[in-house]
Parts: structure tokens; sequence; C-alpha cells
């Protein structure tokens, strides 16, 4: 779901932010909760290891997005004050 967020989010980049965050927390929850449990078996561990990239990928473009987005409310004030 966080990877539809950056597409959804084009024209709405102030208001999405603490969404994206919550997503970004929600997937290191699921990354922790996939280390804990980490599986004996080969092919449990290959389908874990790439739930956990998947996870990290989303962390990863949540925090992106949030970066952005805030220097894109920034300069868009600042285009207001003017």
């Amino acid at each position: 779901m966080s990877y539809v967020v950056i597409v959804l989010s084009a024209h709405t980049y102030c208001e999405n932010r603490p969404f994206a965050g919550a997503i970004a927390i929600a997937a290191l929850a699921n990354g922790f909760l996939l280390l804990r449990n980490w599986p004996s078996t080969t092919l449990r561990r290959a389908l874990s290891a790439s739930g956990l990239v998947l996870c990290l990928l989303a962390v990863a473009g949540n925090v992106w997005f949030a970066i952005r987005a805030t220097n894109t409310c920034r300069h868009m004030f600042d285009l207001l004050n003017k």
C-alpha cells in the first residue's frame, strides 16, 4: 500500500505526510516481526528475506516521500508569502 501513496499524493503533499509516516512505522513493525520469527527451512527463509526487503523499501520510500513533501510544502508557502 505504501508504494501507491507516492503516486496518489502528487497533488496533496502536505496532507499525506502523517499517513506515509504511519505506513512506514507499520512496515518497520512488520519487518521486526519477520526478523523475530525467522524460519528454519530454506523456502520460508527466502520468502521472509524478500518480505524484509520489501519492508525496507517501503520504509525508504515513505521517508523519501515525507522529506520531499516537506520541502515542497515549504516552497509552496514561500510563494504565498511573496
